[in-house]
């Protein structure tokens, strides 16, 4: 919800609510990659600032462990969906030495798709 409490629809990518919470940041995050993270291995950094809050109404996996800052909750960030990752965490690009190189053909294919 807003600030006065209106909720207001979203792409339903994801079950649940952000809710505006106050100010959560800014801060340098370390992230390693769960065996759910659909497009990023190893570790990531980044930084993240926002001032809402996730209320999921149901389970998801994770596709990071936070080992600095916070995420989603306070130890995970990164809820995957089918091929889909929200996170709260903006990767830095050249934190991570094959960034997005697991999204290649085999997860992608089609006539004269390149990355």
């Amino acid at each position: 919800g807003d600030t006065e409490g209106n909720l207001h629809r979203m792409s339903g990518i994801i079950d649940g609510d952000a809710v505006m919470s106050g100010r959560h940041g800014p801060t340098y995050n370390i992230a390693r990659s769960t065996d759910s993270n659909p497009l990023f291995k190893g570790t990531v950094k980044g930084h993240s600032f926002h001032y809402s809050e996730i209320r999921l109404r149901r389970e998801y996996p994770f596709g990071f462990e936070m080992e600095r800052g916070a995420g989603v909750t306070d130890t995970r960030d990164g809820i995957v969906v089918n091929r889909t990752i929200g996170s709260y965490t903006h990767q830095h690009a050249l934190s991570c030495q094959d960034w997005m190189g697991s999204a290649g053909t085999e997860r992608f294919p089609g006539p004269g798709y390149t990355l």
